[in-house]
């Protein structure tokens, strides 16, 4: 049976990268010890390390006792095998699907993990990393398959980055596992009548597999890791969600200040800024390329502004017109009456109409194409509608300074 006794230092390749400091004692063919490791993601953690020494191997079980806040971590096991310089190697997963190869020698010396003082102060060095955020709203856009496998692809190249940083070339990660990495692009197509798909298989953004009529697409780095980690919020992340609902046709609540009610946004998160900002800008650059000239109709404050504009000199000229055409006597309770009755009706119609355009032209639209005949047709409706507005507004202004 051989002796694994003693402090060994070492360092782990594969899904995670870093350095640990394992201290064993053995009693017999039992082997209990402590693991601090020092992860280049997940920072400081220490794990509790049980098991049974063999002859030139041994077995432990791993139990995770301390670590960063947000990071969850599952148990797992290890093998390790004694080589004839005296250091081991082995490999090691968790239930978490995470796996990785290790090398460790013995010897108070070897200067590849962190000192105890380090170890013993985890939540410090965790609590002052950098993280980077970047979010935004999606610029009002029309959206079709071609676009959306070009986000896809442009989410793949991200989830490679973030798993080829966690290779090494000393330690190659076991055959048959190249194929786990836990960075993974989801995708979730949710349709209008509630029926949803989960997916890691772009074929499902052929637009004959989508659910009809489709109310929203979200492309995910994240999902996939959090599965594969029992719920543990990973690292990095990135997501692009785009919601296709439209505003209400008919739709009479305060528009005032408020923008066009949609959840598409990109947002990305992680420790590395060149890769949150690459990752952000591809993105981004992406939609923009399919930007409409409509999206100032879902700004906000835009109802506030054709208000002032267009709806209230028209309510207000075409109110006097009407009351003054119905009544000889102007200021009798007949002509008051006819003007509020007429200034809240016309002021409906602005309303209803106003809606009607953010309906014909939604803020992000699914199409076969990039720009559908049939969005141009509403442009063209929507132009109208707004023409006849101010149309109104001019003609009554000339039959106040025209009227006898």
């Amino acid at each position: 049976m051989s002796d694994f006794t003693g402090r060994w230092s070492g360092e782990i390749k594969g899904t995670n990268n870093g350095k640990f400091v394992l201290e064993l004692e053995q009693s017999g063919d039992k082997l209990n010890g402590k693991l601090s490791l020092s992860d280049d993601v997940v920072g400081l953690t220490k794990v509790t390390v049980t098991g049974e020494a063999l002859e030139r191997t041994a077995k432990f079980k791993l139990e995770p006792k301390e670590h960063g806040p947000g990071v969850g971590l599952a148990p797992g096991w290890a093998t390790a095998t004694l080589q004839t310089d005296g250091s081991i190697t082995g490999d090691w997963e968790t239930e978490g699907e995470t796996f990785d190869r290790f090398l460790a020698k013995r010897g108070e010396n070897e200067p590849v993990a962190p000192t105890e003082h380090e170890v013993t102060t985890p939540s410090v060095a965790l609590e002052t990393a950098t993280f980077h955020t970047k979010t935004s709203r999606i610029p009002s856009c029309v959206v079709d398959t071609d676009v959306l496998k070009r986000l896809f692809n442009a989410l793949v190249t991200g989830a490679s980055q973030l798993a080829g940083s966690q290779q090494g070339p000393s330690l190659p990660l076991p055959t048959s596992r190249t194929d786990s990495s836990p960075y993974r692009v989801t995708i979730v197509a949710t349709g209008e009548n509630g029926e949803q798909i989960a997916t890691l298989d772009p074929e499902i953004l052929n637009t004959e597999r989508l659910p009809k009529p489709l109310k929203s697409i979200l492309l995910d780095i994240g999902l996939y890791y959090r599965l594969m980690n029992n719920g543990a919020n990973p690292p990095n992340t990135a997501s692009v969600t785009i919601d296709f609902s439209k505003p209400h046709l008919i739709d009479l609540s305060n528009a005032s200040g408020s923008p066009t009610p949609n959840e598409s946004t990109i947002g990305v998160n992680g420790a590395n800024l060149i890769w949150v900002s690459g990752v952000y800008e591809t993105l981004l650059s992406t939609l923009a390329q399919t930007k409409v000239r409509t999206g100032w109709l879902h700004s906000a404050h835009i109802y506030d502004a054709l208000l002032l504009v267009i709806g209230l000199p028209a309510v207000l000229i075409s109110s006097a017109t009407v009351a003054s055409r119905l009544e000889k006597s102007p200021g009798t309770s007949f002509a008051i009456a006819t003007f509020v009755f007429v200034f809240f009706w016309s002021l409906t119609i602005f309303r209803l109409s106003f809606s009607l355009a953010r309906w014909l032209l939604p803020y992000v639209e699914f199409s076969n194409v990039s720009q559908p005949l049939h969005r141009q047709v509403r442009v063209a409706i929507a132009t109208l509608i707004l023409g006849i507005l101010a149309s109104l507004v001019a003609a009554a202004i000339w039959a106040i300074f025209h009227s006898s």
